[in-house]
């Protein structure tokens, strides 16, 4: 079993990881996965879905 010191960096573990997830992100290798999207009118049943975990990805609420 794994607890939070198990996966807390120190300052230059971090620091490396942040400029290798940098240039992936600036190189386009990274993508967002959405899981769904809401009109803000229902912005009430996104918090919803967001407090149920049922969802995998970002949850969108769009103007």
């Amino acid at each position: 079993m794994f607890g939070i010191g198990d996966v807390q960096f120190g300052p230059a573990e971090l620091g490396r990881l942040t400029t290798y997830a940098l240039g992936e992100a600036a190189g386009g290798r990274l993508r967002t996965v959405v899981g769904e999207v809401f009109p803000l009118e229902r912005a009430g049943e996104a918090h919803v879905a967001v407090e149920g975990r049922g969802l995998v990805g970002k949850v969108v609420l769009e103007a």
